[in-house]
């Protein structure tokens, strides 16, 4: 049944997440995260984004949390697109492979909507949350008015490289090797066509690697005339970012979706 809430001003929240794809580096720590993240980033906050009341972030480890307040009036469409663009000037200053924010509009009257939580006996923390950020967030974002944050709780799903500090060593290769060795090696580069006789047959590239297991015959180096393989001085594997929240103390995965500031009638049902 649609329900009914009362309008309110509003606040902006951005979220960065930042990680190294198949990097040493699974997350910056909470200090980086301000000074290399956070501060750039207000700063442009103050010369891009119109009628701003105050500034509020928080950093946590891998995550840097910004609140922006509005004076009362504002254009928050307009914030929302100044907020967003200022963040994609400041990304090339910021660390590599930093993800755009994720950019929700909150206000005092809102009211959680639904309170879902995920759980099993069987299956591990990473797929729990992935199944809340990559199945059900999809879903429960196509109801009208609902905003739909990140998930609480559970192990984010990545790629790890497990590095062999010992091999490395004897080798004389370091973390960056092995990055730099990756990221040259999985590309995405568009396919094309030939034509053989009166035919013309579709061409697909085998410069991504479809699955996990063949990432480890990656080459990385050549020394004294011998290749050097990622498998030799690493183990990748489909495994989870470091856990920075949990929901209630055990396995499972949290999400509360909220009723969106310019909807004063949301119908769940229609979906």
């Amino acid at each position: 049944m649609p329900c009914r809430a009362c309008p309110s001003t509003s606040f902006l929240k951005s979220t960065f997440r930042s990680w190294r794809w198949f990097g040493p580096i699974t997350a910056c720590a909470a200090q980086d995260v301000q000074n290399r993240i956070l501060t750039l980033h207000e700063r442009q906050l103050a010369s891009e984004v119109d009628d701003i009341e105050r500034i509020e972030a928080t950093s946590y480890y891998g995550v840097g949390v910004e609140k922006i307040f509005l004076h009362q009036g504002a254009d928050v469409t307009r914030a929302i697109a100044q907020l967003s663009s200022s963040a994609l000037v400041v990304l090339k200053y910021m660390p590599p492979n930093i993800t755009p924010p994720l950019v929700l509009r909150y206000g005092a009257t809102d009211v959680p909507i639904i309170q879902l939580s995920l759980s099993s006996p069987s299956l591990p923390d990473s797929t729990l949350n992935d199944l809340g950020q990559n199945i059900i967030r999809p879903d429960l974002a196509v109801v009208q008015g609902a905003e739909v944050p990140y998930p609480y709780g559970g192990k984010p799903r990545v790629i790890m490289a497990d590095l062999d500090q010992d091999a490395l060593n004897a080798r004389g290769l370091t973390p960056s090797d092995v990055a730099k060795a990756l990221q040259r090696q999985n590309v995405i580069l568009p396919s094309g066509d030939v034509k053989i006789g009166s035919k013309d047959y579709s061409l697909l590239m085998n410069n991504s690697p479809d699955v996990i297991a063949t990432i480890n015959q990656f080459p990385i180096k050549q020394i004294d005339g011998r290749t050097v393989f990622v498998q030799d001085v690493a183990h990748v594997h489909d495994g989870y970012q470091v856990q920075t929240n949990s929901g209630c103390g055990r396995r499972n995965s949290r999400r509360t979706d909220v009723r969106s500031q310019d909807r004063g009638r949301l119908d769940p049902d229609r979906h």
